[in-house]
């Protein structure tokens, strides 16, 4: 059996998220069931951390979701997944016009390269406090099904 010292320390590996340091403590408990004459444990407990293993490295290649309201730690950078759409904006017609065309241009981006022509990959807004530059970078991020990152 695993002494109380390693216990305490998968715990608290696991606490912490350190998945190497929980590997490394499994197979700790492994090498003590293996030397206490528990040969078939300890060759379960290996297959065991052989396989969580295999299992991190895929979840670390896959995709990153960014699910809606996520902030870091340290409050500086929040994402959201927004839903406003173009017909929410009240603006004078030709901002709507430039912004609708925005959207063709990212919606249509293969069949621009395709003629040679790419589309806009940067947009200033500008303005002073309270004008929607964030509502309408959110309405460009809801039309395209982008997140949207604010500082």
């Amino acid at each position: 059996m695993a002494s109380s010292e390693q216990l305490k320390a998968l715990l608290q590996s696991h606490l912490e998220k350190d998945d190497d340091r929980f590997m490394s403590i499994a197979l700790q408990v492994a090498a003590h069931e293996a030397r206490s004459g528990h040969g078939k444990l300890a060759q379960e407990l290996r297959d065991l951390v052989t396989v969580a293993k295999k299992k991190s490295s895929a979840d670390k290649n896959a995709p990153i979701s960014i699910a809606k309201g996520v902030q870091d730690d340290s409050g500086l950078l929040f994402a959201s997944q927004p839903k406003n759409r173009l017909v929410d904006l009240i603006a004078k017609d030709d901002l709507k016009v430039r912004l609708e065309r925005l959207v063709r241009e990212q919606k249509f981006m293969t069949k621009l390269k395709t003629h040679g022509l790419s589309p806009r990959r940067k947009v200033l807004l500008v303005g002073p406090p309270g004008t929607g530059k964030t509502f309408t970078a959110s309405i460009l991020a809801g039309e395209l099904d982008y997140p949207l990152f604010q500082v």
